[in-house]
């Protein structure tokens, strides 16, 4: 059974969200977003590159971009 932390939220742990926050608010980079936040975007991607996954097709062909 675990016992501790998932790995990905341990790999996360060096990743500094108030050094992040600092950015995004210096770029704006939450300007109008509702609730997928920057920090969410960018765990999201980090969690897909740490697993290798890809997109199956491409953004255009998404039923979500229609």
């Amino acid at each position: 059974m675990n016992q501790g932390k998932m790995v990905f939220s341990q790999i996360m742990d060096f990743a500094s969200q108030d050094v992040f926050k600092n950015i995004v608010s210096r770029y704006k980079g939450n300007y109008k977003t509702k609730d997928f936040s920057s920090w969410k975007h960018f765990l999201c991607l980090s969690f897909g590159q740490l697993t290798h996954h890809a997109v199956k097709t491409p953004i255009a062909y998404s039923e979500d971009f229609c």
